[in-house]
């Protein structure tokens, strides 16, 4: 989507060609895809809030370095037991092991890896969740 996105924006007035767009999801069989309108309406506001910028998907700063640097004021500050960072694809990669071990044993844990939660994940706004463990 960002792709396409940034094919069919015009750098200079931030405006994106709609119809080429349109053509472009269509070719990568994206545009029926409920997600991608609310996505690229997202996308379109950022172009108009930061410029064409909003596109690029690199940082300038490590954000996994920045978070683990950052855990212990977490964990003290919001008086959690255990506080954990993890790449986007290593909570992939458990997300999928409990899923399949969850279909498996018929079993399911709440408390567990959130595949639907970590998609929505992307750069400069991680995804995360808190559990609170029963005591």
């Amino acid at each position: 989507c960002i792709d396409a996105l940034a094919k069919n924006l015009d750098r200079e007035t931030a405006l994106v060609d709609e119809k080429a767009l349109r053509a472009d999801l269509e070719k990568l069989g994206l545009f029926k895809d409920k997600r991608t309108m609310p996505f690229i309406m997202m996308m379109k506001g950022k172009i108009k809030a930061n410029g064409p910028s909003a596109l690029e998907r690199a940082l300038t700063f490590d954000e996994m370095d920045v978070l683990q640097k950052a855990a212990g004021y977490l964990r003290r500050t919001l008086n959690y037991e255990r506080v954990e960072i993890e790449s986007l694809a290593a909570g992939m990669d458990k997300a999928q092991q409990q899923l399949a071990q969850e279909l498996k044993d018929g079993t399911h844990d709440p408390s567990g890896y959130n595949l639907a939660i970590i998609e929505t994940s992307q750069p400069g706004s991680p995804a995360f969740v808190v559990y609170n463990p029963p005591s």
